[in-house]
C-alpha cells in the first residue's frame, strides 16, 4: 500500500475510534469533592486528580496577612471514592511550604507533608509513616527524608510497584523502588536503583533525575533522564548523565541494560499497554525518545488489532517534536512521523 493510502486508512481508523470513544455528557460530568464541615469559601484547589474510582484533592487558604514575606497557607488533603457523599480529610497543615500527594488507582496515597515525615495512607485509612531512606553510603542519617518535589522529586505508581525519584540533599539524586502490601499494611524493602552524589556540581544529580512518565513493561522500567539542556559548559557535566536519553532498568538483574540491544521480544505480549502509554495524557506528554525506541519493535510484534490505536496516535502528534542531543534541542518531527508510518506499514503488511 502506498504512503498516501496508508495515511488515508490511518485517518479513517482514527475517526472511527474517536467516534466510538467520545463520552456522553453524563460521562463528562462528575460530582465535585464535597466540602468538609466548616470549609472556608475562599479555599483554592491546587490539586485535583482522579485515578480509577478515587479522587484526591489538595486545597489551600491563605492564613498569613497580605504582603507577608513568607506567605503561609492552611492545606487540606482530601480523598473520596466514587459513590461516597463525603470526602475524608487525610491531612491538615498550616505552612509556608507546599504539601504534596500522589494517588494510585486503588486509593493508595503517598503524602509528603512539610512539618512531618512522608507516609503512605492505605485505602482503608490506615497510615504507614515512611521517612524516605538516605544513601546506602551514609554513615549517619543525612537528614533528608522527604521527597523534595520542588527539586524534581516524584512518586510513580506502576501497577504494584512504587518508584521514588528525588533529590536527597545538595548535589544528590536517588532513584529507588518498593512495594506496599495493602493486606498486611506493610512496606517492602527499599531497592536503590541509582544514587548520584556530587556536592561540588549539583548539575550531575539533576541530570540523572527521571523526567516525565515511566513505563513498566515485562519486569523492566523505562524512562528518560533529565539531561543537561544547554550546550553552555555541557562538557563539564558528567558524561554518564548529561545526555538526555532512554534508560532501562532490569528489575530481575538489578542493573541498567542498553535499550538498543533489546529486540521486539521485550514488548511482545504487552503491545496494548505500551501503545496506551505512548498516548497517555494524564501526566506530561510522553517524550519522543520512547516512541522512537518502541515503534520499530511494535512494528515487528504488534498485530492488526493495534493498527487503529497507533493510527490515532499518529494523527494526534503535535506539530513540532524535539529531542536533545549534545545539550541542544533538535527537531525530531519527521523522524517521529516516519517511525509511526513504518510501524503501521509493517503491521499492515502482515
Amino acid at each position: 500500500m502506498s504512503v498516501s493510502g496508508l495515511l488515508a486508512r490511518a485517518l479513517g481508523a482514527t475517526l472511527l475510534a474517536a467516534a466510538a470513544a467520545t463520552p456522553s455528557f453524563s460521562q463528562l460530568t462528575s460530582p465535585p469533592v464535597p466540602s468538609a464541615p466548616g470549609a472556608e469559601p475562599d479555599r483554592r484547589v491546587v490539586l485535583d486528580v482522579r485515578r480509577g474510582d478515587w479522587q484526591l484533592v489538595i486545597d489551600q487558604v491563605r492564613t498569613s496577612r497580605p504582603g507577608a514575606h513568607a506567605p503561609r497557607h492552611g492545606y487540606r488533603v482530601l480523598r473520596r471514592r466514587e459513590g461516597e457523599e463525603e470526602a475524608k480529610v487525610l491531612w491538615e497543615e498550616a505552612t509556608t511550604g507546599r504539601v504534596h500527594a500522589f494517588l494510585r488507582e486503588d486509593g493508595l496515597v503517598f503524602l509528603d507533608p512539610v512539618g512531618d515525615s512522608t507516609r503512605f495512607i492505605l485505602p482503608d485509612g490506615r497510615v504507614l509513616p515512611y521517612p524516605l531512606p538516605g544513601f546506602a553510603t551514609d554513615v549517619e542519617p543525612h537528614g533528608y527524608t522527604d521527597l523534595s518535589v520542588n527539586a524534581g522529586g516524584r512518586v510513580h505508581f506502576l501497577e504494584d510497584l512504587v518508584l521514588v525519584t528525588r533529590s536527597a540533599g545538595i548535589g544528590r539524586a536517588q532513584i529507588a523502588w518498593l512495594k506496599v502490601d495493602l493486606a498486611r499494611a506493610e512496606i517492602g524493602p527499599y531497592h536503590r536503583i541509582l544514587e548520584v552524589e556530587n556536592p561540588a556540581d549539583q548539575r550531575d544529580g539533576r541530570c540523572a533525575m527521571v523526567d516525565g512518565p515511566v513505563l513498566h513493561v515485562k519486569k523492566r522500567l523505562v524512562w528518560v533522564n533529565e539531561g543537561f539542556r544547554s550546550d553552555y559548559k555541557y562538557d563539564e557535566v558528567d558524561p554518564e548523565w548529561r545526555d538526555r536519553r532512554l534508560r532501562v532498568w532490569d528489575l530481575e538483574a538489578a542493573r541498567f541494560v542498553d535499550p538498543t540491544a533489546l529486540d521486539e521480544k521485550c514488548l511482545a505480549g504487552a503491545e496494548g499497554p505500551v501503545i496506551a502509554f505512548l498516548g497517555a495524557k494524564d501526566d506530561r506528554r510522553v517524550d519522543p525518545e520512547f516512541a522512537l525506541w518502541a515503534l520499530p519493535r511494535l512494528g515487528r510484534t504488534a498485530d492488526r488489532k493495534h493498527f487503529p490505536a497507533l493510527a490515532r496516535l499518529l494523527a494526534e502528534l503535535p506539530g513540532y517534536s524535539t529531542v536533545w542531543e549534545g545539550g541542544r534541542s533538535v527537531d525530531a518531527t519527521k523522524r517521529l512521523r516516519s517511525a509511526y508510518l513504518e510501524a503501521l506499514a509493517a503491521i499492515n503488511a502482515r
